[in-house]
């Protein structure tokens, strides 16, 4: 793609739909199909978002749908799904730059460290000056354990844009302690602009707490933490978590009433090592002292039941719904109970293996460290034989000071304050020893 066309407003062009056939006398723009996929998104009704995208994407000349559709993989942490829609797509649509940019995210997330670094150079040769995409590559080499060039590619970044808060802050952390002023100055200024929204104050707020406890500066450090949290939990927009809570005990409890023949469980083609814990418990410190000590492939935070759930009705398999009405409103989610019988268990193991052997290949066994695992280990030890589960548990205390201090880019609504965390460690205390005796 010519320089010249990456800012031009993508032509919108007609489609074919039959969903939306009679509301539209047949045809409907690629801006009409967008803004129905996203209100399908804010219902909740994934896969309607996904195949309104899909639509658009197998007949649309430009990358509008195409690009939408990567984003929208990225918003759900769909992954898998990103990858293969991406190799589906014809050469002329795999080089834009915004389908390439969202591949080289999902990547990211899914641990293909070298592979995103390959769509983010791709991106860079396109856009050599753009400090979004310096610092996508700099998180790559960090994950790689390369702290040097990481660190020269955010202090780039902050160069190109000095107001670039993603640089700044990662610079507040990774700078020489005689720079520290100068990015707290920086981030001071950022903070100060009249057009900065909510969510960029927010970073600016936790990086200069990092400043001064970089500093040993405790008393400034809480007091840009509180108004970082304060500000945090006022323009949070994520799912309810009250509702999420009692979703999720539902769930679990009506796993637990299953009675199982355990000669039925089935075999997953890998060892399975799943970790129960709250962020900020040291899970990732366990996980990777495990791998080395056993063998175990890390998966990181990969949710993969939730990914082979999506696999698993992909495959044209379906899942009712429960529904729970939480303070007069009705919540719906999948009835994995259905799971449980003969004619879906064995499909759903298929699609779990599928997920298994797309993320660690070769390796036997793995291990992974998803905050879901709280009430989805209660299930999947229902299905499968070989998964064992190592409960985390850290000091209440030490978990809160940590959680306060962490900005969660994708937001934890119940970790804005002391009192929400206590809430939500009750909550998952009680998930957890509803299940494990």
């Amino acid at each position: 793609m010519k320089k010249k066309n990456i800012k031009r407003k993508p032509k919108i062009e007609s489609l074919f739909l039959p969903e939306v056939y009679r509301a539209n006398e047949g045809h409907v723009t690629n801006e009409y199909l967008v803004a129905a996929a996203l209100e399908e998104e804010k219902k909740t009704n994934f896969h309607n978002a996904e195949y309104l995208l899909l639509q658009g994407a197998s007949n649309e000349k430009s990358a509008v749908c195409a690009a939408n559709l990567m984003r929208f993989y990225t918003r759900q942490n769909w992954h898998r799904e990103a990858r293969a829609f991406f190799h589906l797509l014809p050469k002329k649509k795999t080089t834009n730059v915004s389908v390439r940019l969202q591949m080289g995210i999902n990547l990211l997330n899914y641990g293909k460290i070298k592979d995103a670094i390959e769509c983010f150079n791709y991106c860079q040769s396109k856009h050599p000056a753009n400090p979004e995409l310096l610092c996508y590559l700099a998180k790559c080499y960090g994950a790689q354990g390369n702290t040097k060039r990481a660190t020269n590619l955010f202090e780039a970044a902050s160069k190109l844009n000095p107001g670039y808060i993603v640089a700044l802050r990662e610079m507040a952390i990774l700078c020489k302690p005689a720079e520290i002023l100068k990015y707290r100055k920086l981030l001071s200024l950022s903070l100060q602009q009249p057009n900065a929204l909510d969510s960029q104050k927010v970073e600016c707020l936790f990086a200069l707490a990092k400043t001064f406890l970089r500093t040993n500066d405790t008393k400034s450090e809480i007091n840009f933490l509180k108004k970082a949290n304060q500000l945090a939990k006022q323009s949070y927009k994520g799912p309810s978590f009250k509702a999420q809570r009692i979703l999720d005990r539902e769930t679990v409890l009506a796993a637990n009433e299953r009675v199982i023949d355990e000669s039925t469980l089935k075999q997953l083609e890998k060892d399975i090592v799943l970790i129960v814990c709250l962020p900020r418990s040291g899970a990732s410190l366990l996980e990777r002292k495990a791998s080395e000590e056993f063998g175990l492939h890390q998966t990181g935070e990969n949710d993969l039941y939730n990914s082979a759930i999506v696999e698993f009705i992909r495959q044209g398999h379906g899942l009712g719904y429960s529904k729970i009405n939480i303070e007069g409103a009705d919540n719906f989610q999948f009835d994995y109970n259905e799971i449980f019988s003969a004619s879906k268990k064995s499909d759903f193991i298929k699609s779990y293996n599928l997920v298994l052997n797309d993320i660690a290949g070769d390796s036997p066994r793995v291990i992974n460290k998803s905050i879901s695992n709280a009430w989805q280990a209660s299930i999947l030890m229902k299905l499968a034989k070989n998964i064992k589960v190592i409960n985390l548990t850290r000091e209440p205390r030490d978990l809160a000071v940590s959680a306060l201090q962490a900005h969660f880019d994708t937001g934890h609504g119940y970790i804005y304050s002391a009192t929400d965390l206590e809430s939500q460690i009750q909550h998952h205390e009680a998930m957890v020893s509803s299940w494990l005796g």
